[in-house]
């Protein structure tokens, strides 16, 4: 089995998938349709000094809940897919620190001390963030504050990686998990950026694997245990966002954008061609699964909106064109900067706006903002959502009113061929239903006076 190349996976592919927000587990039926297996909120515990994932409670939840799966025999092999903001620490092949959660804020004295020694935004492409969502500053923070610990690890990886590794006994690094935003990896000269020399932790990441390679079985005891074959493959894995938009961004798509949508909001394109952005919090190189160089903006979208949208029928025109009447706006009192996020409902009219109107804000204001990010990495001319407002024909609607110069498409799903093509290889699109001529114009002719009202309100001018 060699790291370098793509599994031949001739079966059911399990996709174990570490959000910050969810962990799912996806049956990926070959011949057959994506399964939702289980999901569970991504558990978090107490640890010595900041917030942790709780990564052996993940680990316990996948056995288990892949020992109750049917048709195990069908089973050929596993996907670790994790956000990019998570790394893991090992000693004798144990983990050593907690994996430390990104929201975490650390000290002033460890944020002012980071500032002056990280990579520049020319060599990395990667943002200075808020909290630890820069993962080297993770490691810093370590390095720092439990000195003589860290100096007995021996293994760094990415925290796909480690569930990789927990499968299968093999460790690796990879590309997508290691350029996103970490303050780790110089996207430009394909390698580790000077940091990770400079501090020491160079060699104490392991060579790289392709996402899609296989880098080992399973181990034995964990295949009697949940009751699979011993030849299941464990592939190496990688950052969720760049999995997902794998298939559809090859050199040939520069004017394409894929919108993954979860708890981010994450618009990434080609690098090819594009004019070079202005430097932002937001916007950031970050790297494919097949080591190409990507641009990304992102926003914390889902999270955001999470409690104006999480109850109620579906929507329809009628409550987007009474939201954008009344200049109903979605204003949001937090940031992706903290933990919590305290949201507003603002009506410019005398009138409280309804549960329905207010949800229909909500949503407008994912499509402003998504349309903002847009803009910060030059545009596009044909957006593909993903995840799960690809599933949500309001938000669809309303990317395409607000927008209609941009083609807005989604991924048609596949019920044929192996189901580690559908992953990585580039499929069918749809364009969602629009509306008649009539309800279109009505509704696009309230739109500009309703953006002027949510750039002011997000702008405070």
């Amino acid at each position: 089995m060699s790291e370098n190349d793509q599994y031949a996976c001739a079966g059911d592919l399990l996709k174990l998938d570490i959000g910050k927000t969810h962990t799912k587990l996806v049956r990926m039926i070959n011949g057959g349709e994506d399964e939702l297996v289980a999901q569970i909120s991504s558990p978090t515990c107490a640890s010595l000094s900041y917030p942790a994932i709780d990564v052996a409670r993940i680990f316990e939840w996948f056995v288990e809940t892949a020992a109750q799966l049917q048709d195990k025999g069908s089973i050929a092999a596993v996907l670790p897919v994790a956000h990019g903001a998570a790394f893991a620490t090992l000693k004798a092949e144990e983990l050593f620190f907690p994996v430390m959660d990104y929201e975490f804020v650390p000290p002033p004295a460890i944020e002012e001390a980071y500032s002056i020694i990280r990579p520049q935004f020319l060599e990395t492409g990667s943002p200075e963030l808020p909290g630890m969502l820069n993962a080297a500053k993770q490691l810093f923070y370590l390095q720092e504050t439990h000195f003589s610990k860290f100096m007995q690890i021996d293994a760094i990886i990415p925290i796909a990686q480690y569930f990789s590794f927990r499968l299968s006994g093999k460790m690796c690094s990879e590309v997508s998990a290691l350029g996103c935003h970490t303050d780790l990896w110089n996207p430009g000269a394909s390698r580790f950026s000077a940091l990770v020399e400079e501090r020491g932790w160079l060699a104490l990441f392991p060579a790289l694997a392709k996402a899609s390679s296989a880098i080992g079985r399973i181990k034995p005891d964990l295949a009697r245990f949940i009751g699979l074959s011993e030849d299941v493959a464990i592939l190496a894995g990688g950052h969720d966002s760049s999995i997902e938009v794998a298939p559809h961004l090859g050199a040939a798509e520069q004017n394409t954008v894929a919108l993954t949508t979860g708890t981010w909001f994450v618009l990434t394109k080609n690098c090819c061609n594009v004019t070079p952005f202005k430097r932002s919090e937001h916007a950031a190189r970050t790297m494919g699964v097949d080591g190409s160089e990507l641009i990304a903006a992102r926003f914390m979208g889902g999270r955001m909106v999470e409690d104006a949208i999480s109850n109620g029928a579906h929507l329809g025109i009628d409550d987007l064109s009474s939201a954008l009447e009344n200049k109903v706006l979605f204003a949001s009192a937090g940031h992706d900067r903290g933990s919590v996020v305290v949201n507003d409902i603002i009506s410019a009219s005398l009138m409280e706006p309804t549960d329905r109107e207010a949800r229909a804000a909500a949503i407008c204001h994912l499509v402003l903002s998504t349309l903002a990010s847009l803009r910060q990495i030059g545009g596009a001319q044909r957006i593909i959502v993903l995840g799960r407002f690809a599933e949500d024909p309001f938000f669809l609607l309303a990317m395409w009113l607000f927008n209609p110069a941009v083609v807005v498409m989604v991924k048609r799903p596949e019920s044929t061929g192996n189901p580690l093509e559908r992953v990585f290889k580039k499929g069918k699109y749809v364009i969602p239903n629009k509306l008649d001529f009539g309800r279109e114009q009505e509704l696009r002719s309230l739109i500009p006076d309703y953006t002027d009202a949510w750039i002011e309100l997000q702008t405070g001018c």
